[in-house]
């Protein structure tokens, strides 16, 4: 019951302030809202149905004086095509036992982070509300709160199978909140549940390399805490999450910087500790400065060997303020610990840091690259190369491109593909109502649009490639010259859709959220209990990117291999003799979630050209021969030899919603996954003779009938083969001594070549 006196009604005006936003719309003062995976799967192994978590979260409870007292809680459920929610779900026919195991998730009490204990709110269930609480008792009205005094207070409630029984797959849920003394709030949100699996391959794990936990605390964003990022991840398909919380933000609360980051890997640490379903690996998203003296972000992780040795690097001064590590400062410093860097978001327009930090991108300085206001290849306009400043990616040392522990870029960045600047706690518009614009779906030509930012991302990729190539074919002793790109959400908390980008009542709701994009590793020794594998996959290179389907590929010798031995991210030196035993071994996967296979591309990259070539659009395990790939792409005479080029694969489904288009607020949906490069070089004859004379010599050549042969005493045993020059094997011998002897007097004369342990050559002559 609202108090109305004079009294009360000012203080209405003063403090409802501290409410005109919720859900991350990080308000001045106090806020409280809701949130729940976009995504759930409906049943458990055993038919029945799952829970739905829904996180309640108050956020700046202690700003300016002000708390929040809360009375009560109701939800609500419908099915997403009516117009209108029923009742509020009660649990008042529960038992306490039966309530309590409901309630999952607590805050614990933390002074050092202002955190306020769950359990003294005194939570009950009741007949008039889902959930009441009875912590203070107001002696002038007699209502009855808990008074949410501190920074954080949280927790999770899961509404069961009995109350969900009757439901569509498409469920919108309204999380009411009853507040003393204030306007009430509330949050409405959209949960899709299917009984269809995100897609897996045996071996690769999901995951995301950005994303923002409780540890991201700003003006303009938050997180949300590890244990419901954690139900919520695994609930949306994720096996692990890199936390990459802002370095800036790590002095904007608790004791100190050191501390509140030695307290995030502990409790990473405790986390991963509890079952091996899912990994976090404590990581940080560093504010740096570029060569212009402008902030640009460095996703840093730590080294595989030691994942707790990774000091905090950063220097705080809150996401408002400037900051003295610049980004070779970074990449010197992770040298000391085994770490490594990808760049976050590093090129596109719409990925630029905000002008109000001062913000920017990385920068080229490259002449072979259109400079800044130049049209970019794909749309829109190049922002990424001052020629004025220098490079932040190329290595000042001649012997490698790419700077030392730069790994690569995190080109695929917030998955939003829908946007409303409307009303931040409904973007769904559960209810209909023609005063709210809901979201509507933002256009592939706007720069904020998630394809737009990727192809920008991968025209400034392909010309690293390219370049990459180049400086390596010029220079076989050069190092750090590939370059690995991966996919993050960037979500901040955002369960069910991002309103990361509104602040104040300025900006968009966006349905980017956990898992929306993901970057797959791996390993077939797990994940590691700390995600040591993960990390070692990423340094690698050995991933894929996703936003759902998987797309993996690689390279076998074996017939009928479906488990290719050369794998993405690998650099390799092949036979050309041998060309036609190799195989590509692609794997495509999608589900109902995602739709058909719309297209899969193998991309052939050269010093000079880019090429395309269509695959079998055809789900699972298909197998092609390279020879015939490579002779349909460049013909007979021209497939390259002596000089490395790279190929990837690309993967686009589609996924029409038909009669639920109105549920999805579109009609239908793209959905992507891309392979990180495998590097090639085919040897030639003439090149494979080279610098052998420590492993093998041959005498006399010319030789007439017999061909003496020695061998290092480590080739002793392996089998020696005459060829021709068009690759005919004519005689096979083992050797079986340091020195042995051939007949060739049964050969023509002319030009042969001896083929040793599969890749040692000697060319010779008969005559």
């Amino acid at each position: 019951m609202k108090k109305t006196t004079l009294v009360n009604i000012i203080l209405l005006l003063i403090i409802s302030n501290a409410f005109t936003q919720n859900k991350q719309g990080n308000t001045l003062n106090a806020e409280i809202f809701a949130d729940t995976p976009y995504r759930i799967k409906k049943t458990d192994e055993q038919g029945n149905l799952k829970p739905i978590p829904i996180h309640i979260f108050a956020h700046d409870a202690d700003a300016d004086g002000f708390s929040i007292l809360l009375m009560s809680i109701d939800i609500s459920i419908k099915n997403a095509d009516d117009t209108s929610f029923g009742s509020p779900i009660l649990f008042n026919d529960f038992s306490l036992l039966q309530f309590n195991s409901l309630i999952v998730q607590k805050s614990l009490s933390n002074s050092d982070l202002d955190i306020k204990d769950f359990e003294s709110s005194m939570y009950q269930q009741s007949a008039n509300h889902t959930i009441e609480f009875k912590e203070t008792n107001d002696y002038i009205s007699g209502t009855e709160y808990v008074d949410i005094d501190s920074k954080y207070w949280y927790f999770t409630i899961l509404i069961p199978e009995e109350k969900l029984q009757g439901f569509d797959d498409n469920i919108d849920i309204k999380v009411y909140f009853n507040i003393d003394w204030s306007v009430d709030d509330e949050t409405e949100l959209r949960v899709f549940r299917t009984d269809y699996d995100i897609p897996k391959i045996e071996n690769w794990y999901r995951g995301d390399v950005h994303y923002h936990a409780l540890f991201t605390q700003n003006s303009a964003e938050i997180g949300l805490p590890l244990e419901a990022t954690k139900l919520v991840a695994k609930e949306v398909g994720l096996d692990w999450i890199t936390t990459t919380d802002h370095s800036c933000d790590f002095d904007n609360y608790g004791v100190s910087t050191n501390s509140n980051w030695t307290l995030l890997q502990s409790q990473i640490q405790n986390l991963n500790n509890e079952d091996g379903s899912f990994v976090f690996i404590p990581a940080m998203e560093m504010s740096v400065n570029n060569s212009e003296g402008k902030i640009i972000h460095a996703l840093t992780y730590p080294s595989e060997n030691s994942v707790f040795s990774l000091p905090y690097l950063g220097d705080g001064g809150g996401d408002l303020s400037s900051t003295t590590v610049t980004s070779i400062k970074l990449l010197d410093t992770l040298s000391n610990y085994g770490g490594f860097c990808y760049m976050a978001h590093p090129f596109a327009e719409g990925d630029e840091i905000s002008f109000a930090v001062d913000g920017s991108v990385w920068n080229l300085n490259d002449a072979g690259f259109p400079e800044n206001g130049e049209a970019h290849q794909s749309a829109g306009t190049v922002i990424c190369n001052n020629t004025l400043n220098p490079s932040d990616i190329f290595s000042y040392n001649a012997n490698e491109l790419f700077k030392s522990n730069l790994v690569g870029g995190q080109i695929w960045n917030l998955r939003n593909t829908m946007v409303t600047s409307d009303q931040n706690y409904n973007p769904w518009n559960v209810q209909c109502d023609t005063n709210i614009a809901p979201f509507s779906e933002l256009a592939e030509t706007e720069t904020a649009n998630h394809i737009f930012r990727l192809n920008q991302n991968f025209d400034v990729t392909n010309f690293l490639w390219t370049k990459g190539l180049i400086e390596k074919n010029n220079n076989l002793a050069l190092q750090n010259w590939k370059f690995f790109i991966s996919a993050g959400s960037d979500a901040h908390g955002s369960f069910n859709y991002s309103n990361t980008d509104l602040a104040y009542g300025i900006g968009d709701i966006s349905d980017n959220a956990i898992g929306k994009l993901s970057t797959l590793i791996y390993s077939e020794n797990g994940m590691g209990s700390n995600g040591e594998n993960i990390l070692k996959a990423m340094k690698n290179g050995t991933t894929i990117l996703s936003s759902g389907p998987i797309v993996n590929f690689g390279i076998s010798k074996a017939p009928n291999n479906t488990l290719p031995e050369i794998l993405i991210g690998s650099d390799t030196v092949l036979n050309y003799l041998e060309l036609s035993d190799y195989n590509l071994i692609v794997n495509s996967q999608t589900s109902n979630i995602f739709g058909n296979i719309e297209s899969v591309n193998l991309i052939i990259v050269t010093e000079n050209n880019t090429f395309q070539y269509p695959l079998n659009n055809a789900q699972g395990v298909n197998s092609y021969n390279i020879e015939t790939v490579l002779t349909d792409i460049f013909g007979n005479n021209d497939i390259p030899v002596d000089k490395y080029f790279m190929m990837r694969i690309e993967l686009k489904t589609i996924k029409n919603y038909g009669s639920l288009a109105s549920v999805y607020n579109k009609n239908s949906e793209n959905f992507r996954s891309f392979t990180n490069p495998i590097w090639v070089k085919f040897n030639s004859l003439n090149s494979l003779t080279e610098n052998m004379e420590t492993e093998i010599n041959i005498y006399p050549n010319p030789a007439n009938s017999i061909l003496n042969i020695r061998v290092n005493a480590n080739l002793v045993g392996k089998t020696c083969v005459i060829i021709d020059v068009l690759g005919n094997v004519l005689l096979t011998e083992n050797l079986t001594s340091v020195a042995s002897q051939i007949n060739i007097d049964n050969l023509a004369n002319g030009i042969y070549f001896l083929r040793l342990n599969n890749n040692i050559i000697k060319k010779f002559i008969k005559n």
